[in-house]
């Protein structure tokens, strides 16, 4: 029932903003909006705004690090991340994993869990943080790491990619659009080991991490930069505003064939 008011309300726009291709198919195809009414639109990132700040957080540097920006929900895959982190640090001893969320909702379950898989001293829940603490712990990262189950356009991806950070994500909705594999490696949703493998290819090897992180920054340049976002919504606006001209000019002239219509039968009567 509740699809029902969305559909009304995506069926009488002029035109629907989808965020990625998948959005795209979803409300032709769930929602019967016409394609031709669709208009891909990304979310955009200001890139001054991603610059690496100089704070210091008095936290451990030069140890590998894995960063996940999400709220503290199932949804999110954390859980699967927490099974994979217990594995990998029976190799890598000195690695860390900075989960920053805006809300506190289940974060004693997963506080449970890393007391329960012997990880405490090795996982820290941060947030809420500002912006440039945020920017910081992207910078601080080795790694960026997005388990989640369901998406659409993760902003948190772009934004790591724009910090230059090589990212290990799951294949949902439009995070395949963002993630390539010149820029890092997708993995099953809810897949562990496929985690774990995916970060032990990328510790193993500091050149690819490198490269990756350089061409994730590119990527996210052309793909998420803001004046781009700006731009396509201006051309909308203005495709929007000549389309409700256009229709205006069409009531009017209805209107007034109408009047001179009955006019005449006035007349004539």
């Amino acid at each position: 029932m509740l699809l029902v008011p969305g559909m009304i309300v995506l069926n009488r726009a002029d035109f629907v903003v989808a965020l990625s291709n998948t959005e795209r198919n979803i409300f032709n195809s769930r929602f019967g909006v016409p394609n031709d009414r669709i208009r891909l639109i990304r979310n955009g990132l200001i890139p001054g705004l991603y610059q690496q700040p100089r704070l210091d957080y008095n936290h451990k540097q030069d140890v590998p690090r894995l960063l996940y920006v999400a709220q503290l929900e199932f949804f999110k895959g954390i859980e699967y991340l927490l099974v994979a982190f217990k594995n990998l640090v029976r190799r890598y001893n000195d690695l860390q994993l900075d989960i920053v969320s805006q809300n506190r909702r289940m974060l004693k379950t997963y506080q449970d869990l890393c007391l329960a898989y012997g990880i405490s001293s090795s996982v820290r829940f941060m947030g809420p943080l500002s912006m440039k603490e945020l920017v910081a712990a992207y910078h601080r990262c080795t790694l960026y790491v997005h388990p989640s189950l369901a998406e659409d356009l993760p902003t948190a991806i772009s934004e790591a990619m724009m910090c230059g950070k090589p990212v290990i994500a799951s294949t949902v909705a439009g995070i395949p659009e963002q993630v390539d594999e010149n820029v890092g490696i997708l993995v099953p949703p809810g897949d562990p080991s496929a985690i774990s493998e995916a970060v032990t290819t990328l510790l193993e090897d500091p050149s690819l991490v490198r490269d990756m992180g350089k061409r994730a920054k590119e990527r996210a340049m052309n793909l998420f930069d803001c004046n781009t976002m700006c731009k396509l919504h201006e051309e909308l606006y203005k495709e929007t505003i000549e389309l409700d001209e256009r229709r205006g000019r069409r009531i009017e002239g209805g209107l007034y064939r109408l009047i001179w219509r009955a006019r005449a039968r006035m007349r004539s009567g």
